[in-house]
């Protein structure tokens, strides 16, 4: 009686070590102190809590590292995830940048309109390639930001246009535009306007307020030249995900699409009121002539088409994308 006693406890201490040792590590090039950051620092907090410490959730902001180097780091299990722009997992599913394609919407309606029916199939597309991902959260649109006024597509053409380092789907769009992009990291941006090195970009207005970029141009082209979005993606295969159970992993689940879909809400709202702030702080507002308007919106039309002809995603789903806008417009 006494052996099987030892033997219980001893069973039990090893399942209670194995049940406390699974530590999801997160990565993101969002700097700490955003609301990005602050919501996913609650959720790891109620995930902990309600899973009774069986698991733990490590955020690391600000990260250096590209996307690409994050994803392998993730691939040997230095990492179990990271949080990403829905473009950066591109290699493993590449209709995942579909909603990412330039000029594709003009108001946020639209992009509702969209979502309602495409993201559930962005979700299931990165399941099946491997990466548990828990909805899509709105980056908001970009805008370019210039030194000085884009009030063109010749414009457009002759500014020294900045794109993150490691993002095809950025270059390739660049270039389809007709710009000779200068790739480098997040934080090389603002130092990189001071010395004249880059010029203009494209941010979603609560990023280039966060980052500070704002202070380094001087005009916004008030036309969304691209809508962004992003996800917390963790691979499926990964030794830390894999140790918990699946009563656990629904608490995960449950409270990781609870912070994205509040974040995908939240977003859009610091989006409007950092463009209003954007204006008050001294940015000067270029608002595009129908002509000028009409002339960008072509080229981006030639330009998701070059992207198709390359692979970036699919004719089907731009397709479908294309034909659901076309029925919203004309209701």
């Amino acid at each position: 009686m006494y052996k099987k006693f030892i033997s219980f406890l001893f069973l039990s201490a090893v399942i209670s070590f194995g049940a406390s040792a699974a530590t999801l590590k997160i990565s993101t090039q969002y700097p700490d102190g955003t609301a990005v950051l602050k919501e996913f620092r609650k959720a790891a907090k109620t995930i902990e809590e309600e899973t009774e410490g069986r698991v733990k959730v490590k955020l690391y902001p600000g990260s250096p590292m590209s996307d690409a180097t994050a994803q392998r780091k993730i691939r040997i299990n230095q990492l179990s995830g990271a949080i990403v722009q829905t473009g950066a997992l591109a290699s493993v599913f590449k209709d995942s940048q579909i909603l990412n394609a330039p000029m594709l919407f003009r108001s946020f309606e639209e992009v509702d309109y969209i979502r309602d029916k495409i993201d559930s199939e962005l979700v299931q597309g990165f399941q099946d390639a491997g990466w548990i991902t828990f909805g899509l959260m709105e980056g908001g649109f970009a805008y370019p930001l210039s030194v000085s006024p884009i009030d063109s597509l010749d414009t457009l053409k002759k500014q020294k246009f900045w794109i993150p380092a490691n993002d095809p789907i950025s270059e390739k769009i660049s270039q389809a535009f007709g710009l000779s992009p200068i790739a480098m990291e997040y934080a090389a941006v603002k130092p990189s306007l001071e010395t004249g090195a880059i010029n203009a970009l494209a941010a979603p207005p609560a990023g280039a307020l966060t980052l500070q970029w704002f202070t380094k141009v001087k005009h916004l082209t008030d036309i969304p030249f691209m809508y962004t979005t992003a996800t917390l993606a963790i691979w499926e295969k990964n030794r830390d995900y894999q140790k918990i159970s699946d009563s656990d992993k629904a608490i995960v689940n449950r409270v990781f699409s609870e912070s994205i879909a509040k974040l995908d809400k939240q977003n859009r709202k610091d989006n409007l009121a950092a463009y209003d702030v954007l204006l008050k702080q001294g940015i000067s507002k270029v608002e595009l002539s129908e002509v000028q308007s009409n002339e960008i919106f072509i080229q981006s039309e030639l330009a998701n088409r070059k992207l198709i002809e390359q692979g970036e995603f699919s004719a089907d789903i731009y397709q479908r994308v294309t034909h659901w806008l076309k029925e919203f417009r004309n209701q």
